[in-house]
């Protein structure tokens, strides 16, 4: 069974035949959990998460800053979204697999130990549940046949994914560079490639969706495959969760028609600075001034009650102050 809030995306979602094969490598079985079900299946906003314990709010394994993980102890994390991984676990305790077009060397550290697990069971508003403790066994890759079975818009997903995002580059350069040689390509033209930026803008832009399926379909590339089985589940953890939660505030969504002004300022100001002046690297982050996590000592950290930082909103000068900066946000 799974928790009613829980949705996931079929056109993500691989054959049952293949989730049952895999599978079997863990079982079925779920770990029994001892915890009363308000706490153990409370869910969180990821920046929740963050506050506590630093660390990115965007990676699937954060690392907290080593100050950071001198108080707390913890750097173990591994956060999933059930859009990009539609069979991990949505139930604490449960199994689950771990479908990635990473290359098995961006693994190998976290399946080499046991991962303190947390999946995203909603989407809107973005919540997160703690669900255990968790190893990853390598089980066999998805097989050119097996891919090629799958339905259309699965097949689609899958390749956009990787031809979209950052951690299919390596991916991309070496289906570009097949279809350019009509070979398999050499150490030194992939490094080539993967090493400019240019050259990598040009190698992604060059393929389509259906490249990328098409390598897989003929077995030129592999989705990896990781079974994943609870061994433990840190209650104690779970608690201080729970208990923290109500001092916490999650930052306020940005106002679309807000940041339409931000922009539209910027290219305002642009305009009376003139040629010379350097441009902004992104006009619609212009303005926005954000304490990094590494100007964080993570002293607040200390005993996970950090008092709920809350980022402050500060309000748009008028034109009247000298070349005042659209908002800014400043987290104390």
């Amino acid at each position: 069974w799974k928790q009613p809030a829980v949705k996931v995306k079929k056109d993500s979602q691989l054959s049952w035949e293949v989730v049952a094969d895999r599978m079997s490598l863990v079982g079925l079985a779920r770990y029994p959990i001892k915890l009363d079900s308000a706490i153990r299946d409370f869910t969180f906003n990821r920046h929740y998460l963050h506050k506590l314990y630093g660390g990115s709010f965007v990676d699937t394994f954060p690392h907290p800053e080593p100050a950071r993980v001198r108080v707390h102890g913890l750097d173990d994390f591994m956060c999933l979204r059930l859009d990009y991984n539609p069979h991990a676990p949505v139930n604490s305790g449960d199994p689950g697999l771990l479908f990635t077009y990473r290359s098995t060397d961006n693994f190998a550290k976290y399946a080499a130990r046991v991962n303190r697990l947390f999946v995203r069971t909603q989407a809107s508003p973005a919540l997160w549940q703690y669900m255990g403790q968790y190893r990853m066994y390598t089980s066999e890759p998805l097989t050119k046949d097996e891919f090629a079975r799958q339905p259309p818009l699965v097949r689609k997903t899958w390749a956009k994914a990787v031809l979209t995002r950052k951690q299919g580059n390596d991916i991309c350069v070496r289906v570009h560079l097949r279809k350019l040689h009509g070979r398999e390509p050499s150490r030194g033209e992939l490094t080539k490639t993967a090493q400019s930026s240019q050259r990598l803008k040009v190698a992604k832009s060059a393929l389509t969706w259906a490249d990328i399926a098409a390598a897989y379909e003929h077995g030129e590339e592999e989705i990896k495959v990781y079974a994943m089985k609870c061994v433990g589940y840190d209650t104690q953890f779970q608690v201080v969760l729970a208990r923290n939660y109500k001092k916490f505030s999650p930052p306020k969504p940005k106002s679309k028609s807000k940041g339409g002004d931000a922009k539209a300022a910027a290219l305002e100001r642009k305009r009376k600075r003139g040629p010379a002046t350097p441009e902004a690297s992104d006009p619609e982050n212009e303005g926005v001034d954000v304490k990094s996590e590494s100007g964080e000592s993570g002293e607040d950290d200390e005993g996970a009650s950090p008092g709920a930082e809350e980022p402050r909103y500060v309000p748009r000068p008028t034109r009247t102050r000298a070349q005042a900066s659209a908002k800014r946000i400043k987290l104390e």
